[in-house]
């Protein structure tokens, strides 16, 4: 029986209300870096593919040793038949190359073990650049909101003044414009708010009717147990790199794989077993003797050279992906200190600043300084407040970035027990 329009209506709009009843009758989540990569860790598809990859790569290993396949071959004939019509042969590679396919696939384990890593570390760095930029964006979303209160603020006073005479209509206007620009500032800043928000949401999959809650603190999310390692473990660090690993056994892989090149002219062993038909009185017999190729018109050893070639290469480059971490990872070390005494400096200065800007809003209500020395030192107090955000999350970033390759992926249970 077809429902009424209006009961079929009013059923959707109480299940979109149960929907975000439900969402909102939940705990909602305060997200810190922890879950963040708890999150990313356990949802991403680009980790899970990589796992999976890695697991092929397993399982191929436990097969890569083992010697050619037999090959049997049956007939049905009628008239004469051939003694080798029903056959069954067995090759036996004999010079090592089954146990030489083994070490191989290994290695392509090894790479793929590496490469996995190389994901969840670079994923993991994303979500955690998305979750600080998304605070940043709160931070200076609020900002510019209690900067907008206080140009509204000084509207009001130089409306005021206005109105005893004490200061031009000119004047006036500028406090107006200054309240709009601040306006305008709240509206921009809200919008990046917003497409930081959605990036988020976005990056772990987050139900979009459920509020995304952060941390209210003045500073970014960190964790005490996350230290800033020293630079001497740093280039210990670099060492055990995934990259490194990864362009190590890129290069042994080759090199076994020139050993095996030249196996390509070692004599087989082989079973050969027949029989011409099912008859009792058919003829059959069992052959084993080895076999190998005559001589190499020249195929064999230009590959042999070609992959050699690509194994010496392989060995360099080991060493040049050592050089380049090395130098990266020094260059995030240096930055980071310098931008830690700049951090210090940066505080010391909105202390200063925020204490000037309230001063100078009372002095202008007063008649003791002008408009202009009340915007300089409001504007001088957001600079140096959105340079001292900016600047202590890119710390950070820096942080779990250093640690993480100083140390590898972070134990986030040890980390914080409650997760």
């Amino acid at each position: 029986m077809t429902q009424p329009p209006l009961t079929l209506s009013l059923q959707i709009v109480l299940s979109c209300l149960l929907l975000v009843s439900t969402c909102h009758a939940q705990p909602t989540q305060v997200w810190t870096p922890e879950s963040v990569l708890l999150q990313i860790q356990g949802e991403h598809p680009a980790i899970k593919a990589a796992t999976i990859q890695s697991e092929g790569a397993l399982d191929y290993s436990k097969g890569a040793g083992a010697q050619p396949n037999p090959h049997i071959r049956l007939a049905l004939t009628r008239g004469t038949t051939q003694e080798d019509a029903n056959s069954l042969t067995q090759v036996l590679e004999v010079a090592g190359q089954p146990k030489l396919r083994k070490k191989i696939a290994t290695r392509l384990h090894d790479q793929a073990q590496q490469q996995e890593a190389i994901v969840v570390r670079q994923t993991s760095m994303v979500a955690l650049h998305a979750y600080y930029d998304l605070w940043l964006s709160r931070r200076r979303l609020e900002t510019a909101e209690k900067l907008c209160e206080h140009t509204t603020r000084l509207e009001q006073l130089a409306a005021s003044r206005l109105s005893n005479g004490d200061i031009s209509r000119d004047e006036y206007r500028r406090s107006k414009l200054e309240r709009l620009s601040a306006d305008s500032k709240v509206a921009q800043e809200r919008a990046l708010y917003l497409a930081n928000e959605a990036r988020f949401r976005t990056l772990l999959q987050l139900d979009p009717t459920c509020p995304v809650s952060l941390p209210d603190s003045p500073t970014p999310p960190t964790l005490a147990q996350l230290e800033l390692p020293s630079r001497e473990r740093l280039l210990e660090g670099v060492q055990q790199l995934p990259e490194l690993q990864l362009a190590r056994a890129a290069a042994h892989r080759k090199t076994l794989e020139v050993e095996l090149a030249g196996k390509a002219g070692a004599p087989d062993l082989f079973v050969y077993a027949y029989r011409g038909n099912y008859s009792r009185v058919a003829p059959s017999g069992v052959q084993v003797g080895i076999s190998f190729p005559l001589f190499d018109w020249g195929q064999d050893g230009a590959e042999i050279s070609r992959k050699r070639a690509q194994a010496e290469a392989a060995q360099e480059l080991v060493e040049s992906e050592r050089i380049n971490w090395q130098m990266k990872v020094l260059e995030s070390w240096e930055s980071h200190q310098g931008r830690l005494e700049q951090v210090t400096i940066l505080q010391a200065q909105v202390t200063e600043l925020k204490e000037l800007a309230d001063h100078s809003l009372i002095a202008y209500e007063a008649g003791y300084t002008s408009l202009l020395d009340v915007l300089t030192m409001r504007n001088d107090y957001r600079t140096a407040l959105l340079s001292l955000l900016e600047q202590s999350v890119q710390l950070e970033k820096e942080k779990w970035e250093l640690s993480w390759l100083a140390q590898g992926e972070p134990n986030l249970t040890e980390m914080d027990p409650n997760l």
